[in-house]
């Protein structure tokens, strides 16, 4: 193809030096050639020249789809280089949460020329969030990665209620209160001591179910004096 005269391509001292402005790889990586005119003809195209233009990397964040990050453990984030020129020589990584870049300390650990980003004891309240890594090469620092969201499993938070003094033969009920989870709790277990209460095969008991946590027991006896608690899963 014959290059045009343009804004985009200018020649200069009678056509011997070719000047191409803002250069992009997908139009203007190509094999260049030349041929001069003199009153005999036009010569022939024969050495070429092969423009390859260094443009910026574009990165995607990763991570193992098949393990759930889950509170107190830790997460490995990889900055994936899916393009860019040249690819192998990346100078560094920068990785944010949100628009906040992330310290290279404490819980963090970056490794594997810093593509690597490990979060350890991951906490759902700081950790939750959108992550995204932006890598720098020979051409300049290429633009941050769609946001990878982040949510950290976490463990539900149970109280039981300080019961005062309890009437023998009346009904009581021990309220059990349960603050957040990820995901939803799936059951609760009671106990007392170290005893499991089966509240769907011991009739003496009510409640103590996901829809009801709180454990009602019946006619109470001085036999159920001791000390109760409540988990969720």
């Amino acid at each position: 193809m014959t290059l045009p005269s343009s804004s985009h391509y200018t020649p200069s001292d009678n056509g011997k030096v070719l000047t191409i402005s803002s250069l992009n790889h997908t139009v203007d990586d190509s094999y260049y050639s030349c041929a001069a005119t003199n009153n005999a003809g036009v010569g022939n195209f024969n050495a070429t020249f092969h423009l390859q233009i260094n443009y910026p990397p574009t990165t995607e964040v990763i991570h193992t789809k098949s393990w759930t990050p889950t509170e107190e453990n830790a997460v490995t984030l990889t900055c994936d280089i899916t393009d860019g020129r040249p690819r192998s020589d990346i100078k560094k990584v920068t990785w944010k949460k949100g628009d906040i870049t992330l310290p290279t300390s404490g819980r963090f650990t970056l490794s594997d020329n810093d593509k690597v980003l490990e979060i350890s004891s991951l906490n759902h309240t700081v950790d939750d969030g959108h992550y995204s890594c932006a890598a720098h090469n020979e051409a300049r620092m290429g633009d941050f990665s769609v946001k990878l969201h982040l949510l950290v499993n976490f463990k539900p938070s149970v109280s039981v209620e300080t019961l005062g003094p309890v009437v023998e033969g009346e009904s009581k009920t021990i309220r059990c209160h349960s603050q957040g989870a990820r995901p939803a709790v799936t059951s609760v277990t009671w106990k007392k001591g170290q005893e499991v209460i089966n509240v769907t095969t011991d009739s003496k008991y009510s409640g103590g179910t996901v829809e009801t946590p709180s454990l009602t027991t019946g006619s109470v006896l001085k036999t159920d004096a001791g000390e109760y608690t409540s988990t969720g899963q």
